[in-house]
């Protein structure tokens, strides 16, 4: 890669002449790839920036997933993004751009779809869970989606899992967290929507997770009402607070003063969460039976159950099924 312009077709191009470049783009499709040397050829990515943005990304192929290599250069001038490098002719990749990211990280995404799915079909319902390496083991989703959508149990549906990164992104993402909430609607369900046939229906549209995961999942229906109408949480950290806070429980006090959303829940906790949390707060069980409570008390269609267990997917796995039937 060089900071220099490469791609021959880019140094001939006039600013004035930007609408033209772009229909001839559209016509011969991208990347761009244009004879070099030594069977070598340039290949350049573009973006065309239809808005102002401050930052493009190129993720996989020969960009790699790390800045600064992976990251766009804008033609002064125009609204044309571009990354050219020196490839063999015969290269194969696969790659995705990445516009002002959000959580300025990048994460795996795991896709669901039920047996026999037609992207042409109608709009399914759409299922988005937290913490997806997890789900995909200790919690075996797509195999519990499968059995519950052969027996008729459940419609079918499409599920993205969403991969948390480390235990230190998660706890900092999480948690009532507003820049992951805007990752979730307008980077990662237009990415879906482009791919999959999913509902815009917020009633057919269900966020779930477990422990901090199952307080996002509340925190983004609270906020976000227009996306996000049905909630599973399981062992939800509702007895957190936010630094230089002294009382606990700050999501329930959030509920508590706003207005009632169209949003069902699906609420569960563990007889055996009964320990004390961070900063003396009140237990998984406490916090959970209070949110509960604050619920019911503002019109709020909630299903609320305990499990003999504590904080453990041993027990989640089990009960997520009941979760999906109760709210589709």
């Amino acid at each position: 890669m060089s900071d220099r312009i490469e791609s021959p077709r880019l140094q001939e191009l006039d600013p004035d002449r930007t609408a033209e470049f772009w229909t001839e783009v559209t016509e011969q499709g991208t990347p761009v790839v244009e004879p070099a040397s030594d069977g070598d050829v340039w290949l350049t990515f573009l973006y065309r920036a239809r808005e102002p943005v401050s930052d493009v990304s190129v993720f996989g192929g020969p960009a790699g997933w790390d800045p600064p290599v992976n990251v766009m250069q804008h033609l002064a001038g125009t609204d044309v993004w571009y990354l050219t490098f020196r490839v063999r002719s015969d290269l194969r990749c696969t790659y995705r751009l990445a516009v002002d990211e959000v959580l300025g990280n990048e994460r795996r995404i795991w896709a669901y779809t039920p047996r026999g799915y037609v992207p042409d079909a109608e709009p399914l319902p759409f299922l988005v869970l937290f913490d997806g390496d997890t789900v995909l083991g200790p919690m075996p989703m797509p195999t519990i989606l499968d059995n519950l959508i052969e027996a008729g149990r459940i419609p079918p549906m499409i599920a993205v899992l969403v991969d948390s990164l480390t235990q230190e992104v998660r706890n900092r993402e999480l948690p009532c967290g507003a820049p992951f909430l805007e990752y979730l609607t307008d980077e990662l369900l237009p990415w879906v929507r482009e791919r999959y046939r999913i509902t815009g229906d917020p009633a057919r549209t269900i966020v779930a997770g477990q422990s901090h995961g199952g307080q996002a999942a509340a925190f983004a229906a609270l906020r976000r009402p227009d996306v996000f109408g049905n909630v599973i949480s399981q062992s939800g950290s509702f007895w957190w607070r936010p630094d230089g806070e002294d009382e606990h429980e700050w999501l329930t006090r959030q509920y508590a003063a706003a207005e009632r959303r169209p949003v069902r829940f699906w609420l569960e906790a563990g007889l055996q969460e009964r320990g004390q949390t961070p900063g003396r707060g009140p237990s998984i069980l406490v916090a959970n039976r209070h949110l509960r409570t604050i619920l019911r008390s503002k019109g709020y269609d909630v299903q609320y159950s305990e499990f003999n267990g504590g904080h453990d997917r041993a027990c989640w796995r089990g009960s997520i099924a009941d979760a999906l039937i109760a709210l589709t």
